[in-house]
Parts: structure tokens; C-alpha cells; sequence
């Protein structure tokens, strides 16, 4: 949206530097938008307008100190902060539903019961809360104490044996006296033939 808006005051510039309420927004904005994200297009958008606005604009559009910044776009470049009592309450949590056990994770557990003491009555809210939390996972198997899961392997049947090679040459072969048979009768046939002509 800031760079439409960028795109209809373009003009502008080449006259002379914009002043307006709503110039000095979107120039601001993209500013702070370049700072955040470090968007190559927006890092040279922010350096021309640095050589237009001055230097101290541009520091006071990246930090947002001249207030000029849109509240959306900040709201939505911000990244939310975890409580670190909250992060500390998980890691534990996660420690002792799968046994881990090493001197990072002992130093979790130290100043237990300092935590309320030191935190005053938010702390304990907060300690009843994750408390509750760490009383669910509890009740969950440790990795160690999952079964498992049996393989049902059947065993392969054996390779079928491969056929003896006078099994192959009888199936491919026809047989011998077969072939003498038809070969004696065509013979045969023959010297008929020759005494028929014979006689003729």
C-alpha cells in the first residue's frame, strides 16, 4: 500500500522533497519497512531518500522516533516476546517426560523455590499455570518405556528348482522314432512311385 503511495508522490520529488503529513508517513514507513526486513528494493529506496530527507530522518524513521511510522505496519513487523518463565516451565516439562537428564537441565531446576519469592504474585500465577501443564504431560510414557512394534516377517518361500536338461530336450525335441517313422513311410511312398513307373 505504502509503495502505491510512493508511486503517486514519485512526481513529487523531482521538484522538490515532500513535506505533508501523508508523504513523510510513507516515506517513514518504508524507511522502518527496510530496517526490519531488509528487502534489497527497499535498502536502495531507503538510501535515496536518505540523500533527500538527511541522515537523522532516516535514523529517527528506523527507530521510530519521530513517530511517524504507521502503527499497523509496526504491529505487524513485531515479533511477539515469550515470557522466559514460561520458556524455562516448557523446557522442564519436556525433561522430565523423557528422562533427560544433563547439568544444562539440572541448572533448570535450581532457585525452584525462589521463583514466587523473586517474582512476587505474578510469579506464583505464573508457577500454577505451568505447574498444571507439566502435571498433564506427566502422565506420558517415556520413550523407554515404549513397546516396540514386532515385525511381522513370514519366511520367502524357496526358489522353485530350475528343470534338468533332458527334461528341456525331450519338451523341445519331438521324439526320435516319430521322426524315423514318417521319414520311413515318405521313403516308402517313393519306391512305390518308382515301380508304378516302371511298369508303365
Amino acid at each position: 500500500m505504502y509503495c502505491e503511495k510512493l508511486q503517486n508522490i514519485q512526481d513529487s520529488f523531482e521538484h522538490n522533497k515532500p513535506n505533508d503529513q501523508s508523504s513523510l508517513e510513507t516515506v517513514a514507513t518504508l524507511v522502518y519497512a527496510s530496517y526490519k526486513v531488509g528487502i534489497k528494493e527497499l535498502v536502495t529506496i531507503k538510501d535515496i531518500f536518505a540523500g533527500i530527507y538527511g541522515k537523522e530522518f532516516i535514523l529517527g524513521s528506523m527507530n521510530n522516533s519521530n513517530l511517524l511510522v504507521s502503527p499497523k505496519l509496526i504491529s505487524k513487523l513485531e515479533i511477539p516476546r515469550i515470557d522466559p518463565i514460561l520458556i524455562k516451565e516448557y523446557l522442564k516439562g519436556i525433561a522430565q517426560t523423557f528422562g533427560v537428564s544433563n547439568p544444562a537441565v539440572s541448572e533448570l531446576f535450581l532457585n525452584d523455590g525462589n521463583t514466587s519469592d523473586d517474582e512476587g504474585g505474578d510469579g506464583s500465577k505464573v508457577n500454577n499455570e505451568t505447574g498444571s501443564l507439566i502435571d498433564l504431560t506427566s502422565d506420558l510414557p517415556s520413550v523407554s518405556q515404549l513397546a516396540t512394534p514386532k515385525l511381522n516377517i513370514q519366511p520367502t518361500s524357496p526358489s522353485p528348482t530350475a528343470p534338468e536338461t533332458d527334461t528341456l530336450s525331450k519338451m523341445l525335441k519331438p521324439p526320435v522314432s516319430d521322426y524315423r517313422d514318417d521319414e520311413q513311410k515318405s521313403i516308402d511312398n517313393l519306391m512305390k512311385r518308382f515301380e508304378a513307373l516302371k511298369k508303365s
